[in-house]
């Protein structure tokens, strides 16, 4: 691709359904992306010639026919584009090769200065609050992205509450055991688990979110664990695909909730009932996680983005409360980004029942 921009076709009201015009290095490469359908994209050319697309793809016979004419034009666009790419690279590994050989490394550690302050240079970005902000925070979107507006929305006691307790803390780096991994689902994953989601029958356990279990489901008000839901077949896939990150061997229970802002959840630790490790994916709208420490002296204040998932286990599964702050909105890195309705999936093990 040579450069590329939001068409003016795209909806504003549609945010997840975007067009974009793409401008193309190689003329077949163009002519490839002609009806191109891969998951929830499609490519549309401008002027159609599919005799010229169709004498570069050489179809397989081997391959199932609804995926044939896929399976060409990704084989045929390799020769175009792809393959310089990996010349350049392997002209670059070449040249780093030698560079590496004329430097006396032992020379290069010996002339080194060791930093004074002997902070990696990741934790020390981690060490700045995203929430930390001077001055107005630059608006990420206008109005319109908002569920509640900015304008009739009033911060409750309790909010205001927890913005000081964290004002009396430290930031701190991420505690022992917390790991986020991005882009855990595809785009087709997530929408496919939002378009599951609309079809739900939801539960009205908790009065800030609406909630669906799976496997087993945890008691609110009793702290206990009872018989949930059947684990539905749609759901399977996914089942899988975190089991992973699980311990092995214990039966898995789903938590499905859905926020609308300005709700959030409060500050808590998962039940000992769970195994030593939850999981946390998130669909729909990212959203801050803060943590703070069972001594209300450090925090520590996470994204949570769509499709990614976050692990937390050891210190961050049993030393850290974890919550979400009421609000319309979250700052982070300097800008004020809206809240929209958030679908998460929480998946755990049970220990005991």
């Amino acid at each position: 691709i040579e450069s590329f921009k939001v068409s003016p076709l795209t909806n504003p009201m549609a945010p997840f359904e975007q067009v974009i015009e793409i401008c193309y290095v190689h003329k077949e490469s163009t002519l490839l992306a002609e009806d191109f359908q891969l998951g929830s994209v499609h490519l549309e050319v401008s002027t159609s010639n599919r005799p010229a697309r169709d004498a570069l793809l050489k179809l397989d016979a081997g391959v199932n026919e609804e995926d044939r004419l896929l399976a060409a034009c990704i084989s045929a666009g390799t020769k175009y584009g792809s393959l310089e790419e990996m010349h350049k690279i392997r002209d670059e590994m070449e040249l780093l090769q030698r560079k590496s050989e004329e430097i006396d490394v032992a020379q290069w550690v010996e002339n080194t200065e060791i930093p004074k302050d002997n902070v990696d240079p990741i934790e020390q970005e981690e060490l700045k609050n995203p929430m930390a902000h001077e001055g107005p925070p630059l608006m990420d979107r206008g109005d319109k992205y908002y569920n509640l507006k900015p304008a009739t929305y009033k911060k409750s006691d309790k909010a205001i509450a927890y913005e000081q307790k964290l004002k009396s803390m430290t930031y701190s780096k991420a505690p022992q055991g917390l790991t986020v991994i991005p882009n855990f689902l595809t785009d087709g994953e997530e929408q496919f688990l939002l378009a599951y989601a609309r079809e739900l029958s939801w539960d009205k356990d908790v009065p800030t979110r609406d909630t669906v279990q799976y496997g087993h489901r945890y008691n609110f008000d009793t702290k206990t664990i009872e018989k949930g839901r059947d684990w539905p077949e749609k759901l399977e896939w996914l089942r899988k695909k975190l089991q992973p990150y699980l311990e092995p061997g214990e039966e898995e229970a789903m938590l499905i909730n859905r926020i609308t802002p300005p709700n959030g959840f409060g500050a808590h630790i998962d039940d000992d009932a769970f195994g030593r490790k939850v999981l946390i994916l998130g669909t729909g709208s990212a959203v801050n996680i803060v943590f703070w420490d069972k001594a209300l002296e450090r925090f520590h204040v996470v994204r949570s983005r769509r499709r990614a998932l976050i692990v937390m286990e050891d210190e961050a599964r049993y030393e850290y409360y974890h919550s979400i702050p009421e609000g319309i909105d979250d700052i982070w890195n300097g800008k004020c980004i809206a809240r929209g309705i958030r679908t998460s999936y929480t998946v755990r093990t049970i220990r005991k029942i």
